[in-house]
């Protein structure tokens, strides 16, 4: 059976740079992410400790950006995501369609962050600069966000 693109795609990654490179890297940029969405949740009046739980950080950083059904929408589509990722679909269709719905699925949600990005920089009052820097840069401008003098402004219209 022919192994998927991804499958490919990741153990080449992991031969090019090791495997402590591809742990290590991953959860440097969640640590800075997270005392950033610390900082963030902190002068919006959420819980900032919740900034510490990745996947319930980033229900609260939609919901605090949007609203409660993106927010639940990011959720099922990430688990649809995971789950192609992980392979366990992989079994029970052919590769080439496997690779199609993982690429949907994993585009969907760079689309939902591209525009949870200029929408969480509208809340702050900041402007398309930043909302770039929020997607390019997002653990590093999480960080300016939450540590500037800007004002939690709420969902924008």
């Amino acid at each position: 059976m022919q192994n998927s693109y991804i499958i490919v795609f990741s153990n080449r990654l992991v031969d090019h740079y090791g495997i402590a490179m591809a742990i290590a890297i991953p959860i440097i940029c969640w640590f800075v992410q997270a005392v950033g969405k610390f900082f963030v949740f902190k002068k919006a009046g959420k819980t900032p400790w919740l900034g510490f739980i990745p996947v319930l950080s980033d229900w609260h950083q939609l919901d605090l950006s949007w609203n409660r059904m993106i927010a639940w929408l990011w959720v099922g589509i990430f688990v649809i995501c995971c789950l192609f990722l992980s392979g366990i679909f992989s079994g029970l269709m052919k590769p080439y369609i496997h690779d199609s719905l993982t690429i949907v699925f994993v585009m969907t949600l760079l689309i939902i962050m591209i525009i949870d990005c200029y929408q969480l920089a509208k809340a702050f009052g900041k402007n398309f600069f930043f909302v770039l820097g929020l997607f390019f840069l997002f653990p590093i401008f999480m960080v300016i966000l939450g540590l500037d003098n800007s004002k939690y402004l709420g969902p924008q219209e």
